[in-house]
């Protein structure tokens, strides 16, 4: 048996609203459950009852469709991050505006902490899910949680590039 704590984060307005999922899994069952999160898992059901061929490979293909969604969920988040900070740096230059501009700099930079404390673990997590032996993870579906791990990795490099101009234009 499996049991995972995923953080989920999305954009209400102006602001970063973390939540988390919780699943817990079985050769022959999954258990998920969200918690401050606006957004169900609907289309995660929709999206498995619609390919009846993987979900005949059991829990683990559920489970990666849950870490898949939540994932894709993060790409628009750090979109907007890179944005936040190319706005700061472009009033970086302009003397009308340079007076706010730490306060800008300091929030994104509080915002990409919280998403980065948020997304790195999920590295770890999907190694490990690769890694070891369990019910989730077989041959069928070990390519599934690849392809999630190579999102996470995707959006980690990024949110570090990010951090590293944050510093530099700091």
């Amino acid at each position: 048996r499996v049991f995972l704590v995923l953080q989920t984060m999305e954009i209400d307005g102006d602001r970063l609203v973390a939540g988390e999922t919780h699943i817990y899994a079985g050769e022959h069952f999954l258990l998920s459950v969200r918690r401050r999160s606006s957004v169900g898992y609907a289309a995660v059901r929709a999206r498995c009852e619609e390919e009846p061929e993987l979900l005949r490979h059991g829990p683990g293909f559920v489970a990666y469709a849950l870490m898949d969604f939540i994932v894709d969920r993060y790409f628009p988040i750090v979109t907007a991050l890179e944005d936040d900070l190319n706005q700061a740096e472009e009033r970086m230059f302009h003397k009308a505006a340079m007076r706010h501009t730490p306060q800008l700099f300091y929030r994104v930079k509080r915002r990409l902490m919280r998403v980065r404390r948020a997304l790195f673990p999920l590295l770890e997590v999907d190694s490990r899910l690769q890694g070891s032996r369990n019910p989730l993870v077989n041959d069928a579906t070990r390519p599934y949680f690849r392809d999630v791990f190579d999102h996470v990795s995707r959006l980690c490099e990024n949110l570090e590039g990010m951090h590293e101009m944050l510093t530099t234009a700091m």
